[in-house]
This record gives C-alpha cells, sequence and structure tokens, in this order.
C-alpha cells in the first residue's frame, strides 16, 4: 500500500499548473470550479471577458453565474480556478464596459481577412497559462472542422499574432494573409 499525504498532492498539481502550456478556450477554461480562499465553490467558469489594448489581450476577468470576476483576484488556475478572496466579498462587480466576452461574442464568429473576405468561422481560442508570471495569453485562433470533444480534423490554426482586430458589426476576427 502507497500512502501520499495531502501536501504531496498539493506539490504535485502546483508542479503542474506551474509549467507553460497550451490550453482550449472552450475545453479547458470554460466549465472550471472557481473556488474561493475558504473552500467554498461558487461554481463554474461560464465565459472569459476579455480587452484588447494597441493590438494585445488582456484578461479582464471571467464569469461565474451571472457575476464578474476580476483577473487580479485569480490565485491559482490548474485544476481549478481558484480565488485568492472570498465568494461574497467580491460583491456584484460589472463586466468592463470594453470588455468583451470571448465565448458570447467571438466564438462561432467569422473570421475575415483585410479585405473583408469570409475565410472561416472561429472553432476555439487556444491559450497559454503560464503560472509563473500568471498570465493567460491568446495563442491562437483555431478555424475548420472541430469536433467538440476537442480533436481537432484538419483543422487550421491561425496565430493571434495574425490577428488585426475585431470588427464590431457584423462581429468577425480580421486576420492578416495567411499564405
Amino acid at each position: 500500500m502507497i500512502l501520499v499525504t495531502l501536501d504531496t498532492v498539493t506539490m504535485m498539481l502546483t508542479q503542474i499548473s506551474s509549467t507553460a502550456r497550451t490550453i482550449s478556450l472552450a475545453k479547458d477554461v470554460v466549465g472550471k470550479e472557481v473556488i474561493d480562499d475558504s473552500g467554498f465553490k461558487a461554481g463554474r467558469v461560464r465565459d472569459l471577458a476579455v480587452r484588447f489594448l494597441d493590438g494585445k489581450v488582456e484578461i479582464a476577468g471571467v464569469v461565474v453565474h451571472n457575476r464578474f470576476v476580476p483577473w487580479n483576484v485569480v490565485k491559482s488556475f490548474g485544476i481549478d480556478l481558484y480565488l485568492n478572496t472570498r465568494w461574497f466579498a467580491l460583491g456584484c462587480q460589472p463586466i468592463p464596459g470594453d470588455a468583451i466576452l470571448v465565448c458570447q461574442n467571438l466564438l462561432g464568429e467569422r473570421i475575415l481577412d483585410a479585405h473583408g473576405r469570409h475565410v472561416g468561422h472561429v472553432d476555439d481560442i487556444g491559450l497559454t497559462w503560464d503560472a509563473t508570471e500568471h498570465a493567460l495569453r491568446f495563442e491562437h485562433v483555431l478555424t475548420g472542422p472541430y469536433l467538440s470533444i476537442g480533436i481537432s480534423q484538419g483543422s487550421q490554426q491561425i496565430p493571434w499574432s495574425h490577428v488585426i482586430g475585431i470588427k464590431n458589426k457584423p462581429r468577425a476576427i480580421v486576420v492578416k494573409r495567411l499564405n
């Protein structure tokens, strides 16, 4: 019989979550359990709120139930998403006016090239979590045949560096020439 202490398990999970790794927005972020610093399970992530500033993406926070949780209260991001404060101390905070809810407003939307030609739809967004910098970064847009179970076949990854911006009406991601 092998006995493993809680400290050993915590250390192993910390090592797993401390390495930079690419994750899927739809598969790995949405639905993640949110736990406050007292151990209270507040619910699951429903969406990710982002801001686009000077061509870069800044994570504003997450939406749990219908409440906005600012990214600066997220302590760690691994198997679950842990907060560095109590859930009930957060109160009801509005989603920042300049933020975009990624699942609600980007997944399924069109991808246009710089000339306005339709080149695909946003099936998912690849992110990188780096626990040492406490940063969640956009890596690529996934377009093409994409199965809901997270297996891509014949899909195309468009590097985030090729994204020029977000068009509001009609909503679309605009990218540089792909070839």
